[in-house]
């Protein structure tokens, strides 16, 4: 089992469509195309991509609303993604599955320019780190046609870290019991949180890199690879939308780390 996945069994975020978390999470996300799907840029958007997708809450809920025959799910997590085919087979969706790592891809070229929508949802931004959200952002805008759409979902976890004050120690109930998270260590060159998970419950541990991304950070970031940038508020959440491929910067370009997260490399040296 992958960390990754690891961190998934243990309830804490509503992925699964089966279980209550879920229904409501499914409930609420067709409420947000609803709304969502009133901007002026998304109109007429047929080629939907969902990148991080887990097991497709995001991308087979908006292909069904849209009346789409078709959708794809872009993760590294293999069960997550078979999971996926299958519901979308329920709801009369075919699901295409990429597996496939943003930051250190094998499979774009299969999904180059082929897309006019692509999403990221469900808060998933909060696994890369700065240098890596830029990887993520590339790699998203190259399978996108040039006129082609990117939404980003999340809370704005930036405010409530550092001025909620959840800054140690953060409890979430999900469906398989509360899940106590605990902020252990910082690095300072990525940006990141070394953060423990646990279920009090069930005894389930895992451990992830976090960054607390908030609204202005992720629209900057998308703003250089798309030539506008807007964000909708929606239920105590947003979502940033970018839309005409700039094209200026690739992922090939940022394929090799730069000196400052090379191991052994000290400033100034």
């Amino acid at each position: 089992m992958s960390e990754y996945e690891r961190l998934y069994s243990l309830g804490f975020w509503p992925e699964d469509p089966e279980t209550e978390s879920g229904a409501l999470r499914v409930k609420r996300l067709e409420r947000l195309w609803e709304t969502l799907f009133d901007h002026p840029w998304l109109e007429g958007r047929e080629n939907v991509v969902d990148f991080c997708s887990g097991k497709g809450m995001a991308g087979i809920t908006l292909a069904k609303w849209l009346g789409l025959k078709e959708v794809t799910l872009v993760d590294v997590r293999e069960e997550a993604l078979s999971y996926a085919r299958r519901w979308g087979e329920r709801e009369g969706i075919k699901v295409r599955v990429v597996v496939d790592d943003l930051t250190s891809p094998s499979r774009l070229e299969e999904l180059r320019g082929n897309y006019d929508l692509a999403l990221m949802f469900g808060t998933s931004h909060g696994h890369f780190s700065p240098w890596d959200m830029l990887k993520a952002l590339a790699y998203m805008s190259e399978s996108l046609r040039g006129d082609g759409v990117i939404l980003v979902e999340g809370m704005d976890l930036h405010y409530a870290m550092f001025y909620l004050g959840y800054r140690s120690v953060m409890a979430n109930v999900g469906d398989k019991g509360p899940v106590l998270t605990v902020n252990m260590g910082y690095n300072w060159k990525r940006g990141t949180f070394s953060t423990y998970y646990y279920n009090l419950k069930t005894g389930e541990e895992s451990r992830a890199e976090v960054f607390y991304w908030g609204p202005a950070m992720v629209s900057a970031f998308v703003w250089a690879f798309f030539k506008d940038v807007d964000v909708m508020p929606f239920e105590g959440s947003y979502v940033t939308l970018g839309k005409g491929v700039r094209g200026k910067l690739s992922l090939k370009d940022l394929s090799e780390d730069p000196r400052v997260l090379k191991p052994g490399k000290a400033i100034g040296r």
